[in-house]
């Protein structure tokens, strides 16, 4: 049989035999620039220069370089989501019925659009239901179980009552009932009127549940004008709004686009607020310093924040050259798209000299379109383009020539987002629409739905989270990849987001892997926001791979939260604190104590303490809490938690009971049995009541209610109830507290 040869270029012959020949066709982007020729006969010198050519080469493919392989076809027989005609402002992907495939949430000037995956490449619209009638003009969709319930809930940012109005609106969260039905019903979140053209889950306290961020735009209402809102999520699903937090202070600027990214990896969540037309801000939050979830740093020096006022909408965050740090594409409709690599020290490099920034752009998504393991980037506007990853930090745009309908413009363009609708490994794109003319009066256009053809036989795995201890959604972990091709190891990384890419539109929160040729996922390793990091290892390639928090024996993490944590003009403050640590099911906490004033003795030994604090001038109080559970300890010290601003000090301050002026010492003897002392002394009158409790707060015995002179006392149990039973041997707590609000508690212990 004649020899085969294989021409790369229009005059270079490689000899290739049938093993290599196979590899090669499997990267069908270099088969046009390939030919078999029968019966060449090149001259030796040609061969040797061809071979090392081909060397070269096949050296780049096998370390996933630009192929050019991936085509896509918009699909127009899928179903209502791409023939229904609306002006889009917003979309998310979500599973909203947990059966495996993605759906569609699209959001509308004058209708909200939700359609459901049918699991066989169409959708089905959902006809009914009070969240597909708008609140106002919504410009952000966020899913996230915020009540860890296993189901999927939808919070809607709105901007105003109608299009081009000036009436504020209220945002609007919807919880998901779960089977059968999987309903959408509202929930009161707040009576809070606002202008939020973005918003964003994070679990900035790391306490197991999500809390919201709705970023604002300045808007004048009644004189004032409206700012950001930040809920924390307390138990029992209740949100509480925070005011004191320097991110929600009034600032120039709309907040078109919020991203909560452990920018410095240092493993609590930071803040990025795009800000049109005024200074991007960066905020530091300061959790892992301090243990205080409220304190963060306003970053000026970081890069990110110096370009000063352009007309930038969005941002985009992924780790393009897998060094582990994540990066940020910033697209401007004004000049210039931007591209910022995060140097690993807290800074940012403006990278210039790449073809990603030379568009100006309203949306721009990463993603491994190609699956060759590493980060491509989308970016749309007037002329959308693919810029393809080189694997070594480079990028190249992918010819409109070679990608399908990819680069075909959709009419007014609002934003757009990778997701696998078809579960087949390859990303496919959906894209949003407005209208022709690109204005309100214009006519409403479908929205597109580009299926990604594959084209490659690379490798990939996608990985759905659920977190246990860590908020059930996983918004905040951390999850990475690690495949080996050719002997060299690589790991890829992402981020659980549970905010919009580019302005308005929430993605597909599985994390989703290219893996090129490797035949097997090496190590995959999540660090979940409970401080629980997990690794599986030799996982099959080519599945949608579901990955459940696991908690080890014994696991405690000590947490907490007050329900107010700042007075101003005030010289006293009643705190109620509840306990939130997380901790193996298990092995539930057995004890607490509390350093509740920062003077390094213990206040309090219940789980949820009240405490009021009497001040005469400014002064911030640290609060420690220990737990155990009688496997493990932790301990969370919250550095300056309770703060008090503009104390008065004057003279009709001055009668006011401080805590020094009234002090509980420890019960003697202890442990005993069956008769303790409890010692108090006081400094002035006082009305006091000292209570006996069991350790999960049920009270016991009321030894003591009326008024104590100053002076000395020593107050005794005999081990019995209100009613004149004897308690069981154990642990219990003595509590006393003034008329003033002041409480202090003890604990002792009774053994028979």
């Amino acid at each position: 049989m004649a020899p085969v040869w294989l021409r790369y270029g229009p005059n270079c012959p490689i000899l290739h035999d049938s093993s290599t020949r196979s590899s090669v066709r499997s990267r069908s982007s270099h088969l046009a620039s390939i030919e078999v020729v029968v019966n060449a006969k090149p001259d030796a010198r040609r061969i040797r220069l061809c071979i090392l050519i081909s060397i070269v080469w096949l050296i780049s493919v096998s370390h996933g370089s630009n192929t050019h392989a991936q085509s896509f076809t918009r699909v127009t027989d899928v179903g209502p989501i791409v023939t229904d005609q609306i002006l889009s402002t917003g979309a998310a992907w979500n599973d909203i019925n947990g059966d495996g495939f993605l759906d569609m949430f699209a959001l509308g000037e004058t209708q909200n659009l939700l359609y459901v995956n049918d699991g066989d490449g169409t959708f089905t619209a959902q006809t009914s239901g009070n969240f597909l009638t708008p609140e106002g003009v919504g410009n952000a969709a966020l899913w996230a179980d915020y009540n860890n319930d296993g189901f999927q809930d939808l919070f809607i940012s709105n901007f105003v009552t109608m299009a081009g109005g000036t009436q504020l609106a209220s945002n609007a969260l919807f919880r998901n009932s779960g089977p059968p039905d999987y309903t959408l019903e509202m929930v009161n979140i707040g009576p809070e009127l606002n202008a939020s053209p973005s918003a964003s889950w994070v679990d900035y306290d790391q306490d197991g549940d999500v809390d919201l961020f709705s970023a604002g735009a300045r808007v004048e209402v009644g004189g004032e004008a409206t700012g950001d809102l930040f809920y924390r999520q307390d138990a029992g699903g209740v949100f509480t709004r925070i005011e004191f937090l320097p991110f929600t202070a009034l600032r120039p600027g709309v907040g078109t686009h919020d991203t909560w990214v452990d920018y410095d990896g240092d493993g609590d969540q930071d803040l990025f607020v795009v800000i049109w037309s005024s200074t991007n801000k960066l905020y530091k939050s300061l959790l892992e310093e301090s243990g205080n979830p409220n304190r963060f740093d306003v970053v000026t020096t970081s890069g990110l924040t110096t370009d000063g006022a352009v007309s930038d909408i969005g941002s985009s965050w992924g780790d393009y050259d897998d060094d582990g740090d994540f990066d940020v594409f910033i697209p401007i409709l004004s000049s210039s798209d931007r591209l910022y690599r995060n140097d690993g020290d807290g800074t940012f490099t403006r990278i210039t000299s790449t073809p990603v920034t030379s568009g100006r752009s309203v949306m721009g998504v990463w993603g491994d379109a190609d699956n060759d393991g590493d980060l491509d980037l989308y970016t749309g506007s007037r002329s959308p383009v693919l810029y393809v990853n080189d694997g070594n930090g480079g990028f190249e745009a992918v010819p409109a020539s070679e990608d399908g309908d990819l680069s075909l413009p959709p009419p007014a363009l609002q934003g757009g987002n990778w997701g696998d609708y078809d579960n087949d490994g390859d990303l496919d794109l959906f894209l949003l629409t407005y209208a022709i003319p690109a204005n309100r009066d214009g006519s409403p256009q479908p929205n597109h739905l580009l299926r990604n053809d594959g084209g490659t036989a690379n490798h990939w795995i996608t990985i759905q989270c659920v977190g246990a201890l860590s908020n059930r959604s996983a918004i905040g972990a951390r999850v990475s990849v690690k495949r080996t091709v050719n002997g060299i190891p690589k790991w890829q990384h992402r981020m659980i987001s549970g905010g919009t890419t580019s302005f308005v539109f929430h993605g597909d929160n599985r994390a989703h892997f290219g893996l090129g040729e490797a035949s097997v996922v090496d190590s995959i390793r999540i660090a979940w926001p409970s401080g629980i990091e997990q690794v599986a290892v030799n996982e099959d390639v080519d599945q949608i791979l579901t990955i459940v928090e696991e908690i080890p024996d014994g696991f405690s993490r000590a947490n907490f939260y007050a329900d107010q944590t700042a007075a101003s003009g005030q010289s006293s403050l009643t705190v109620q604190f509840t306990d939130a640590s997380l901790v193996d099911p298990n092995n539930q906490v057995v004890s607490w104590e509390w350093d509740l004033d920062g003077d390094g003795s213990n206040d309090a030994f219940i789980q949820n303490p009240t405490w009021t604090y009497s001040v005469s001038e400014d002064i911030a109080f640290s609060v420690r809490l220990t737990i155990s559970n009688g496997v493990t300890s932790s301990t969370l010290l919250r550095e300056e938690y309770i703060t008090f601003e503009g104390v008065s000090t004057g003279a009709d301050e001055q009668d006011a009971v401080l805590p020094q002026e009234i002090k509980l010492g420890q019960n003697y003897p202890n442990p005993f049995n069956p008769t303790t002392k409890i010692p108090i002394s006081v400094r002035s009158t006082v009305d006091v009541q000292l209570n006996i409790y069991d350790v999960l707060g049920k009270r016991e015995r009321r030894l003591f209610s009326g008024t104590l002179l100053p002076g000395t006392y020593s107050l005794s149990w005999d081990s019995t109830r209100d009613d004149g039973s004897h308690v069981a041997s154990g642990m219990y707590l003595y509590e006393l507290a003034t008329s003033r609000g002041v409480k202090m508690y003890g604990r002792l212990m009774l053994v028979r």
